[in-house]
């Protein structure tokens, strides 16, 4: 792409495990629960130990495609909203996000968020913990669940928002979907590995020097890989 070289490189950060740990401290039983009553009017019944998100998931195989699964859709989003909306109240952000993504906002860096979380849910949180800075979300469509990661198009919809590409992007993910999306369009990834778990999935698939446990760490990684993506550009440029 022409372009690359001319704008900044974005930063796109994924929300859920790494930003904030969203349901740390938030029961989901409930969510599930509700969820499946929401259903249960469609004649769709999950079983009594289902997750919350994969009932909302599950939908599009429960239901013939139409104006009955977009209404179970709608109505499903709305209750995951209202759970996200609560949750962030009791989250943990991931040490030093408010003030390294701050930082990094104040000095210019092109940032974005791609999630499968709703945009409501991000800006509550960019509201509470990063003084309700602006930047790109692109989050759940509320009745294309098809389009949440691993599927490229929040991250793609961010980059283009952004005015770049994969190869001037990186981006930062704590799961195998992100890492997956990232591979997918070609761009930088950074694993965010806030506990030994996380560390030793993340480590499956990428080189440990790529695996941070905070965003302090994150901040050097960014910079270095930063300025590869500006040389890269200029490179390309002046072919």
């Amino acid at each position: 792409m022409g372009n690359v070289g001319k704008v900044k490189p974005a930063l796109v950060f994924d929300f859920d495990g790494t930003m904030i740990k969203l349901f740390l401290n938030f029961n989901l039983k409930n969510t599930a629960s509700q969820l499946k009553e929401c259903v249960k009017k469609y004649g769709v019944d999950f079983d009594a130990s289902s997750d919350a998100f994969d009932i909302f998931k599950a939908i599009a195989s429960a239901l013939p495609d139409g104006d009955m699964r977009k209404s179970a859709y709608k109505e499903a989003n709305v209750i995951l909203t209202l759970a996200e909306l609560e949750a962030v109240k009791s989250g943990l952000p991931v040490k030093g996000v408010s003030e390294i993504f701050m930082g990094l906002y104040e000095k210019g860096y092109n940032l974005g968020i791609a999630t499968n979380n709703s945009v409501e849910c991000v800006l509550k949180f960019l509201s509470e913990y990063c003084l309700g800075i602006k930047v790109p979300v692109v989050g759940r469509f509320g009745d294309k669940p098809e389009l949440m990661k691993p599927n490229t198009w929040s991250l793609v919809t961010v980059m283009r928002q952004m005015g770049c590409d994969g190869k001037n992007t990186i981006f930062i993910g704590d799961t195998s979907r992100d890492y997956e999306c990232a591979v997918k369009v070609g761009c930088e990834f950074i694993g965010m590995a806030h506990s030994e778990y996380k560390r030793e999935r993340l480590m499956k698939l990428i080189a440990q020097d790529s695996i941070v446990d905070d965003y302090y760490q994150l901040k050097n990684k960014i910079l270095c890989l930063y300025k590869y993506i500006l040389t890269i550009g200029r490179e390309i440029n002046e072919e």
